[in-house]
């Protein structure tokens, strides 16, 4: 979807109508709570940004489980056959979620009606080759293998991949660097009625999905798996799951995959890095019909193979914010305001760069919004570049990420926190001093016009690195 599009499909009234289910949720849920280190930080402060929507959240989920359990046996027996669990039918997803060092299901291979997750046929997945001992390999993955990922009763199961990279003839003396990120999107009333940009692919179009829409907030995780095979969802999974909420107003739910280290890696033969996703009904009875759309160009994989003896030549991290105070919310471009401008967060230099060189980062940026009702859809991106001052991805010399990011319900307060993963390999050509600049944009069709409703960044960090 494009801006536009994001923006148009974010403006939904509250209170949509399901066929046998309670009534939209009243206020955004709060943010699952992180069960991992890496990302126990932000995922903390944006707990804390809804707290005040919690209770009511809560407050109307049991309205929600009273009303699911008067839809009677049919559900129960839908949901038995479904995850094969007909004694967790009253627990929460939460309480159901396997540990989360328990291997990843296999992906379920039967088709729902109508085939609400599609597999797109892309070809091979993209190839990071065996690295010199002294050097490095990399590739990237930013070609969605799926349309759409079915709503489970569970949390973490029946994962689906997403983006993979293949590694050829790995070895035990080597080292793996992971980031990704991915966007899904709920079925809102605009997508379901084949409304938005995208209706030509999108999966929440469906016969049962325009009879009978779900009206929870989806939750999905994402994380890394090593696997045997282009298909193997259910392989060794690295590093801890990530995990968000995907309420009706947010909408557009982007995810970062900060690094992750492997260390101890399988000699012999070829594996694959797969970013694989889960989504579920966060306690709620999901249908078989019940899907989350991914987004297509919204997301990508980053692998670095690291040899025995590469090194990492630089490490750095700046926190100076280059756009601070207040900043106008942009209308889209069908409101008359063409402008759509970019800031400029942070901006970190290199030098001394070669081509062949992994240039890797992660940052994270809040950001604050003014008392007003409408919610501001909000992307970044992290490119390299010549300039310093750059702002405009079409100019980079190489993107470390895609651009994707989700709209911001919070105002006043702590915020929204936006996290970013990615890495790009220095092309020929190019090298000397280039800079790794982080951009965003806040937009709305329904924004105050002439900047009136306002925003800004407080706080945040850019971290790089460059691997040789």
């Amino acid at each position: 979807m494009d801006e536009r599009q994001w923006c148009g499909a974010g403006l939904l009234a509250l209170g949509l109508l399901v066929v046998g289910c309670a009534p939209e949720d009243e206020g955004p849920p709060r943010e699952a709570p992180c069960e991992s280190a890496p990302c126990a930080p932000a995922q903390g402060e944006a707990d804390a940004a809804q707290g005040g929507a919690d209770a009511a959240h809560r407050e109307t989920d049991a309205a929600h489980r009273e009303t699911d359990a008067a839809q009677g046996g049919a559900d129960a027996a839908q949901d038995t056959l479904e995850t094969g669990d007909a004694a967790a039918g009253g627990a929460t997803a939460d309480a159901a979620a396997p540990p989360d060092d328990a291997p990843a299901p296999a992906d379920d291979a039967s088709a729902p009606p109508e085939d609400a997750d599609p597999v797109q046929d892309r070809g091979d997945a993209p190839a990071a080759e065996r690295p010199r001992r002294d050097g490095v390999s990399f590739a990237t993955d930013a070609s969605e293998r799926r349309l759409g990922v079915r709503i489970r009763d569970r949390q973490r199961t029946h994962p689906a991949i997403i983006y993979s990279v293949r590694l050829r003839d790995l070895d035990a003396d080597e080292r793996l660097r992971l980031r990704g990120e991915v966007a899904l999107s709920r079925c809102n009333r605009k997508d379901i009625a084949g409304e938005s940009g995208d209706a030509d692919q999108t999966p929440c179009t469906s016969r049962q999905m325009r009879q009978s829409p779900y009206g929870y907030a989806p939750r999905f995780a994402a994380a890394f798996v090593l696997g045997d095979g282009p298909d193997d969802a259910g392989g060794r999974r690295v590093g801890p799951w990530r995990d968000t909420l995907c309420w009706e107003e947010k909408h557009h739910c982007a995810l970062a995959l900060p690094e992750v280290e492997v260390d101890d890696v399988p000699a012999g033969g070829d594996r694959w890095v797969h970013l694989v996703v889960a989504a579920d009904a966060n306690g709620h009875p999901a249908r078989e019909w019940h899907v989350m759309e991914v987004e297509q160009g919204k997301g990508r994989l980053a692998v670095t193979r690291l040899g025995r003896d590469a090194a990492r030549v630089a490490n750095e991290r700046t926190e100076r914010l280059r756009s601070r105070g207040s900043m106008g919310v942009d209308q889209t471009e069908d409101e008359g305001d063409d402008t759509q401008v970019k800031r400029l967060v942070f901006s970190q230099r290199l030098d001394g760069l070669r081509a062949g060189d992994v240039v890797s980062a992660d940052a994270r940026m809040r950001a604050v919004l003014g008392r007003y009702d409408c919610h501001p859809l909000i992307t970044s991106q992290i490119f390299l570049t010549r300039r310093e001052d750059a702002r405009d991805p079409q100019s980079a010399v190489k993107v470390l990420t895609q651009k994707n990011g989700f709209n911001c319900t919070v105002h006043g307060g702590d915020g929204c926190v936006y996290e970013k993963s990615g890495a790009a390999e220095v092309p020929r050509g190019e090298g000397g001093t280039l800079y790794v600049n982080y951009v965003a944009t806040a937009l709305r069709s329904c924004a105050a016009p002439n900047g009136g409703d306002r925003w800004e960044i407080r706080g945040g960090f850019l971290s790089v690195a460059v691997h040789r």
